[in-house]
C-alpha cells in the first residue's frame, strides 16, 4: 500500500502596501508645461523639448514622482517620443513660457529655446519668412545667433543681437532693387547704422510677436 504524501502547506503571500503620501517637490515638473534642456549657444540637435503630461509616485517607497510626457529632439523633423523623467532631471530643464506650450502636434514649429531666450535668432527669421510667402526662405547660422533671410530680391536680410542687446535687422540698401532710402517704418522700428532694429524687443515677447514685427519692418523696407 502507498503511503500519500502529505500536502504542502498553503503558503499566502502578502502583498505590502506601497501606498504613501504624496512627495511631489515643490520644484518638478508641471503637467501641461513644456521644458527645454539647452542653452542659447547649443545647436537644436543637441537639443532636446519635453512636454509633461501627468506626474505620478513610483510604487517603490523613495523612489521619487516621475514625470511622464512626450520628448523630442530640436533638429528638423525629429518625432516626438513617450519618455519619464526623475527627479534627479529637473535641474537639466528650463520651463518654457506658457505661450509656447502648446499641442505636440505642432512639433516643427515649436522653437528651440534657451536658459534666457525661448527660441533662437535663426528661429525669428524662419517664422518672418513663413509671413511673407512662399517667395522667402531663411538660413540659420553658426548656433542659431544669426539668421538670414532671402525673398525675390537681391538684399539679404541679417537678423542678429547687437552689443547694446537690440533685435537688429542688418541690411544694405541697393539700387538693383529699388527700395526706397527713407522707407516708412511700422511704429517701433527704428532706423540705425546696419539697417534697423525692433524697439523694445525681447524673448518675452514671443516669436509669434517677433516674427510679425520683422515681417511688417521687412515689408516696409521692400514695400512689398
Amino acid at each position: 500500500m502507498t503511503t500519500p504524501r502529505p500536502r504542502p502547506a498553503t503558503v499566502t503571500a502578502r502583498i505590502e502596501d506601497t501606498s504613501h503620501a504624496d512627495t511631489t517637490p515643490a520644484d518638478f515638473f508641471e503637467p501641461g508645461a513644456r521644458y527645454y534642456d539647452g542653452d542659447p549657444y547649443k545647436a537644436p540637435e543637441q537639443t532636446h523639448t519635453f512636454q509633461c503630461e501627468h506626474v505620478a509616485t513610483h510604487p517603490r517607497p523613495g523612489a521619487g514622482p516621475r514625470a511622464f510626457g512626450f520628448q523630442r529632439n530640436n533638429a528638423p523633423d525629429s518625432d516626438w517620443i513617450s519618455t519619464a523623467l526623475r527627479e534627479a532631471d529637473f535641474d537639466g530643464w528650463t520651463r518654457l513660457p506658457d505661450a509656447h506650450t502648446t499641442s505636440t502636434h505642432d512639433a516643427n514649429d515649436t522653437p528651440a529655446p534657451g536658459r534666457e531666450h525661448p527660441f533662437s535668432i535663426s528661429d525669428i527669421a524662419r517664422a518672418t519668412a513663413r509671413l511673407l510667402g512662399d517667395d522667402w526662405t531663411a538660413k540659420s547660422g553658426s548656433w542659431g545667433t544669426v539668421g538670414t533671410l532671402a525673398g525675390p530680391y537681391s538684399t539679404k536680410f541679417t537678423f542678429s543681437i547687437d552689443h547694446e542687446d537690440d533685435l537688429v535687422i542688418d541690411y544694405r540698401y541697393s539700387t538693383d532693387d529699388d527700395f526706397p532710402e527713407d522707407p516708412e517704418l511700422p511704429e517701433g522700428t527704428v532706423k540705425c547704422d546696419a539697417g534697423v532694429y525692433l524697439e523694445s524687443a525681447s524673448a518675452a515677447d514671443g516669436l509669434d510677436s517677433l516674427a510679425e514685427r520683422s515681417a511688417a519692418a521687412i515689408r516696409a523696407i521692400t514695400t512689398s
